[in-house]
């Protein structure tokens, strides 16, 4: 049997899932306008332009879904989602990268307030993951101490 390194298994794993779905949508394209228009096929740069701009736009649907369905789950119990901390930039490497300058030069930690201004828990999405910050005494008693096991901390944390 062939061992595959991760590395190996990886690019693979992301190759199917992110260039195989934008391939079979420009074939899909291709085929469905030479049934449409019988003689007629699209241009070779309409499909390719199509089929790279796949993956962009249904990544795009989803996250307005998400959003929406959180939206809606929070209505529906009667909670309210954190305050989110928008950047200036597009996928928030501003943040991204004052968080990453704070945590050089000093205390992770640090400048937090700013942000955070009165609220205890915020919402910071990076890359589009959500990430909540929380400061609030309760809420770290309960992740450290009371309810430790249900929450992940990584290796450092573990018994």
């Amino acid at each position: 049997m062939v061992a595959v390194t991760p590395g190996v298994a990886f690019i693979f794993y992301h190759i199917t899932v992110l260039v195989m779905p934008s391939v079979f949508f420009g074939f899909l394209l291709q085929y469905s306008s030479d049934r449409a228009f019988g003689r007629y096929t699209l241009p070779t740069w309409l499909v390719v332009l199509a089929s790279t701009l796949f993956l962009p736009l249904v990544s795009t649907i989803r996250m307005i879904y998400k959003n929406l369905d959180d939206r809606r789950q929070a209505a529906k119990l009667g909670a309210r989602l954190a305050p989110r901390i928008d950047g200036k930039y597009i996928g928030n490497l501003d943040v991204l990268a004052t968080m990453r300058h704070l945590r050089d030069t000093g205390y992770i930690a640090d400048g937090f307030v700013d942000w955070v201004g009165g609220d205890p828990v915020v919402n910071i999405p990076i890359l589009w993951s959500d990430m909540i910050l929380t400061v609030w005494p309760e809420h770290l008693k309960s992740m450290l101490a009371t309810d430790f096991a249900n929450y992940a901390k990584g290796n450092d944390f573990l018994e």
